[in-house]
């Protein structure tokens, strides 16, 4: 395994840190968020060009980092072609931004809109109604559940919730 890069974990606030996680060349990590009511860091990771890099694009360390397990894939999948270098396969969003509502909903921005799972993180479903298949960049949830997504090229984008599962559709601000 090449390693690129670490995890570094501070205990003191900052006066040391320690590397507890290398990361290797597929991950090719964008971005990562701490889920507030048990403390698991989810890592989103750029599944990159076609025909190369990691198929799985979100990881979950439920022990500060030591250890890693990939979950289920965010987005839809899209088949590419077959190569004389790489067989053909299915190629998933590179994910850019990740954000948690307390409630336990977890908030995927990708090249391919915003997804959303309300079931620990085993389905998503698709909320970028609106928003189409913009790649959002950052996300941010309020505590009363408004959505603003950052997108490459198109601006920022905000949604607000109808009622604690719905979201409502996005709108440019």
């Amino acid at each position: 395994m090449q390693k690129i890069g670490a995890i570094l974990v501070s205990l003191n606030q900052g006066a040391e840190w320690n590397i507890n996680f290398y990361i290797n060349i597929e991950m090719r990590p964008r971005c990562f968020d701490v889920n507030p009511k048990t403390g698991d860091i989810f890592l989103g990771v750029d599944t990159g060009p076609i025909g190369i890099g990691n198929q799985n694009n979100l990881f979950r360390s439920s022990d500060g980092g030591l250890t890693w397990s990939a979950r289920p894939r965010v987005g839809p999948g899209t088949l590419t072609p077959p190569s004389t270098e790489h067989p053909q396969r299915t190629q998933y969003p590179s994910i850019r931004a990740l954000a948690h509502r307390f409630e336990g909903e977890l908030f995927a921005g990708t090249s391919e809109g915003v997804f959303r799972s309300t079931d620990n993180w085993e389905t998503w479903e698709d909320v970028s109604e609106g928003l189409g298949k913009r790649d959002v960049r950052a996300i941010v949830v309020t505590e009363d559940g408004t959505m603003v997504a950052g997108t490459a090229n198109a601006g920022f984008f905000r949604s607000t919730y109808l009622v604690a599962v719905e979201l409502s559709t996005f709108a440019l601000d």
